[in-house]
């Protein structure tokens, strides 16, 4: 003879659900963050069209560091004597209205559908955005949906492994070390 329930099921679907709520909560703080971190900032050193003043300065640098290496070059204490180190260099350009970390600062948190937002201020660390989306995953129910995008129009060539700093894209791979971590 089968003997009957002596706590009624229902009681372990709050349990049950807190437990999803949790896990949800920590898997999507989690990608976010690596997304987040992943996130390209401008390195205006890395541009094509940087690429010759980036070396010039490299060798310049150099050359400078070079001149420690002759004690003809140095003071009694150590130091460069004056007019031996190359004072000189080429500008690094940025683009006009360049804002580094607006990449970093386009990854928005939403609830049960897209958020179709665009950063109004660059977040460079990244800091702030995990914070505002971390703030809104906690308000996540049990079982929810929760989106992580960017709409930036640059977002896609990115992803698809436009930038030297993450050539094989963001969220893509951010993804796959989630998926990893909590298999």
């Amino acid at each position: 003879m089968a003997k009957g329930w002596s706590i009624d099921p229902a009681a372990f679907a709050g349990l049950v659900a807190e437990d999803v709520k949790l896990r949800q909560r920590t898997i999507a703080i989690q990608l976010l963050n690596e997304i987040v971190q992943r996130s390209p900032v401008g390195n205006p050193e890395l541009w094509a069209i940087n690429a010759t003043a980036a070396q010039y300065n490299k060798a310049v640098g150099e050359w400078n560091e070079s001149l420690y290496n002759d004690p003809a070059n140095l003071t009694k204490t150590g130091r460069l004597k004056k007019n031996v180190r190359v004072n000189d260099s080429m500008d690094i350009r940025r683009p006009a209205g360049y804002r580094a970390g607006t990449f970093r600062a386009s990854h928005f948190v939403s609830i049960g559908g897209p958020d179709y937002a665009v950063p109004k201020e660059p977040d460079p660390h990244g800091t702030q955005t995990i914070l505002n989306g971390t703030g809104i995953i906690d308000q996540a129910p049990a079982y929810s949906v929760i989106y992580i995008q960017s709409n930036l129009p640059y977002s896609v060539p990115l992803e698809n492994g436009l930038s030297t700093q993450a050539p094989a894209g963001v969220y893509a791979v951010s993804f796959n070390g989630v998926v990893q971590a909590y298999k």
